[in-house]
């Protein structure tokens, strides 16, 4: 297995794997990973031509088999993409790995899928016939690279200290950040590089820094001020589901942490490897999963199912589902 910065330094040298599984949330980085794929394996005609991107949820599987049994149309090289491989039915996966185990010397395979781990998806069983491609989350001097490359793309240039408001401002999520680097190379002076007082005019904070807060808030047993970040969160169109689900992810990132701290796991660096999170916020969490112990985690989850499902029943306002969920994590 490999991690996304080898994979594209691979991939400029022009050292491009046969067969190939992109795994993980950062679906930039798979798309990105592929376009610099079709510029070095294939030329500008062959790109039209041979080409071709098929789904695994739609059962294409035979026909990316027969994709790669021939040469491309008038060009030696195939391009084939297999996105949401994690579809893919057991005996469809049986018949792909007979392709894997040799595959032709005309074809690039591509396999895409946004689960976060292959320990209990099928794709496991074909992790020895391909190059697994981990797309875990850029670390912070990766993340500004990657800022300072998408303004370079759009002929702007940002100064340094721009970039660390921009993060702050906007987080880590690559399909966020693209949006608003967007943004702000349409909407700024094309004549001087960007700068921090034009990243504050036009960056909105973003809603999703608030729902971290809020569920910071809730993990440090600080009901009054996440009431009021819950409303401000309301009032300005966050998706009451997507609150829940961000509720959801932060009480499981301080389940596992205690059941690695049971484990014997304490070095941080460990504990961000198997969190998958920032170094830096591992000490957060250590210091919030004191406050909880495992019943009252259980009763936590009981009470997150419970509001799941009236938001889907729409049997209460959201605010009321929201607000007593809020008090009754606190006093679980």
């Amino acid at each position: 297995m490999i991690y996304y910065q080898q994979a594209l330094k691979e991939i400029e040298q022009s050292q491009i794997r046969a067969c190939y599984l992109f795994f993980g949330e950062e679906q930039l980085l798979a798309d990105e990973l592929i376009r610099r794929i079709k510029l070095k394996y294939l030329t500008k005609p062959e790109t039209e031509l041979n080409y071709f991107v098929r789904y695994g949820n739609e059962r294409n599987v035979d026909e990316v088999i027969a994709l790669a049994s021939g040469k491309g149309l008038f060009f030696d090289k195939k391009l084939i993409v297999l996105k949401e491989a994690d579809s893919v039915r057991q005996d469809e996966l049986d018949r792909l790995s007979k392709l894997l185990v040799k595959p032709p010397d005309f074809i690039c395979l591509i396999l895409q899928t946004t689960i976060s781990s292959l320990y209990q998806s099928r794709l496991k069983k074909i992790g020895d016939l391909v190059t697994s491609v981990n797309l875990l989350p850029l670390r912070p001097e990766e993340l500004k690279s990657f800022v300072y490359e998408e303004f370079r793309k759009l002929n702007r240039q940002i100064e340094p200290e721009a970039v660390e408001i921009l993060l702050f401002m906007v987080g880590n999520q690559l399909t966020d950040l693209s949006m608003q680097i967007q943004n702000v190379a349409q909407n700024s002076s094309e004549t001087k590089a960007i700068d921090e007082a034009t990243i504050q005019q036009l960056v909105g904070i973003y809603a999703n820094q608030d729902v971290f807060e809020y569920t910071r808030l809730l993990g440090n047993l600080e009901y009054q001020k996440a009431e009021r970040v819950l409303s401000n969160l309301l009032e300005s169109g966050q998706s009451p589901q997507q609150i829940i689900s961000q509720v959801i992810r932060h009480f499981i990132m301080l389940w596992k942490i205690k059941g690695l701290n049971r484990a014997g796991v304490s070095r941080t660096d460990k504990l961000a490897e198997e969190l998958k999170v920032y170094q830096k916020y591992v000490a957060e969490y250590t210091e919030q999963s004191k406050n909880w112990n495992s019943p009252r985690l259980q009763r936590v989850f009981q009470h997150l199912f419970q509001a799941d499902r009236e938001l889907k029943n729409n049997s209460l306002e959201p605010q009321i589902v929201l607000d007593m969920l809020s008090y009754k994590i606190i006093n679980s």
